[in-house]
């Protein structure tokens, strides 16, 4: 593990963690939009996470 992967997840752990807060605002709002939100927000998330770890 390099000290970059670390930095990156430390700071994707966060930005998720600060979306999970605001979806719960948001989540009242509209559920439908915020569900495909969520499932494509995880998808990125996966997806730069597997390119990190492939480095």
């Amino acid at each position: 593990m390099s000290v970059e992967v670390t930095k990156i997840r430390t700071f994707f752990m966060r930005q998720f963690n600060r979306y999970n807060a605001e979806k719960k605002t948001v989540l009242k709002k509209s559920k439908w939009t915020n569900k495909r939100h969520h499932v494509r927000t995880i998808w990125h998330f996966i997806a730069i996470r597997n390119s990190c770890m492939k480095k």
